[in-house]
């Protein structure tokens, strides 16, 4: 019995309301030559709207939502969590083979960490919301970079949440690391209160600052195109997503997409025989779009969601047979499986 297959009953036995394959085209008429096979695989309980979907080290899968977690793998339920503060968008963080939750930011939300208990490990102290909490690992050792708004600046903070710098900025929207330069070490991109991007060291320490012809507000890291030797960059403005190159900051493309007001966008790619699909997933305030690009940025897929937290999962390796990717949103876990239909 495959991987797959061994979840698919699992998660039966834990959840409600599996239900028969659908054709994720009855949500989608802007698909223009792929079709993807669409599977139920689950209801979760308890633990919110899904906002998170990872992989462990051991192979186990973990089902992040706003109020808790779940855990499976192959063969039996291996925990279900609960939070001890409900949080915005709580991601699961994978370090030697340690879970930990961090919320990341949003709708005035609190910075909190939590321990694979669910128990609070740190909350932010301060009035100031933090708009964003990304994780960073270095020699082993988990700290976590915020940006805030207002005045709170940039800061970085240890995994018990003792602080170990702070620079001042202005509402500094959106955080990323991105290898600009393909040495293996990130840099520190953020947006901020001018529409600027400043890209910092892990120290903090600013290394330039860049003024696009549009007033930057979203970032996300991406590795595209399939032949790049780095991480590239994407952008948004308004419904506007540009795709830049994080060193040189030339645009390489530009998407209009037909969601606005974006609040989150998340960036990835998937195997399609010996190419790779760019697939870009956005969230606002009340809809969710996944959107995925052939390498000559032409549209083959589209889904829309009219709910705000919409979380993707790309299986990389042979445990998820057949399976390109995996969506959650509101309370229901969902496979898709590609079926081609009109490969040009």
């Amino acid at each position: 019995m495959t991987w797959l297959v061994t979840l698919i009953v699992l998660l039966i036995s834990f959840c409600t309301n599996f239900a028969f394959p659908t054709s994720a085209n009855d949500y989608n008429a802007n698909s223009k030559t792929l079709n993807f096979g669409k599977n139920k695989l689950c209801i979760t309980k308890d633990i919110g709207k899904i906002t998170d979907i990872k992989l462990t080290n051991n192979n186990a899968i973990v089902v992040s939502g706003e109020k808790g977690a779940i855990e499976l793998n192959e063969n039996k339920v291996i925990k279900n969590t609960s939070f001890a503060k409900e949080g915005y968008w709580y991601n699961a963080i994978i370090s030697n083979n340690d879970i930990n939750y961090y919320n990341s930011g949003g709708a005035w939300s609190n910075a909190i960490i939590l321990n694979s208990d669910g128990k609070l490990v740190w909350e932010q102290p301060s009035n100031i919301s933090p708009n964003a909490i990304i994780p960073i690992l270095t020699n082993n050792i988990m700290s976590y970079i915020i940006g805030y708004n207002a005045n709170g600046g940039i800061s970085k903070i240890s995994s018990i949440g003792k602080l170990e710098w702070n620079h001042a900025d202005s509402n500094v929207w959106s955080v990323e690391l991105i290898d600009s330069d393909g040495d293996g070490t990130p840099e520190i991109f953020h947006t901020n209160a001018l529409g600027i991007i400043v890209v910092r060291d892990l120290s903090g320490n600013i290394i330039k600052r860049v003024k696009l012809p549009i007033y930057a507000t979203l970032l996300s890291r991406v590795d595209w195109p399939q032949n790049a030797k780095k991480q590239n960059l994407i952008v948004t403005e308004n419904n506007m997503i540009y795709i830049i190159d994080s060193f040189s900051f030339k645009k390489l493309f530009e998407i209009k997409l037909d969601v606005s007001k974006l609040a989150r966008i998340t960036s990835t790619t998937i195997d399609y025989y010996n190419n790779k699909l760019l697939c870009i997933l956005v969230n606002s305030l009340k809809e969710s779009a996944l959107y995925i690009y052939n390498d000559k940025y032409k549209l083959v897929f589209k889904e829309k969601f009219p709910f705000d937290k919409v979380t993707i999962f790309i299986p990389k390796n042979n445990l998820f047979h057949k399976v390109n990717f995996i969506l959650g949103y509101s309370d229901t876990v969902w496979s898709y499986s590609l079926e081609e239909t009109n490969k040009e």
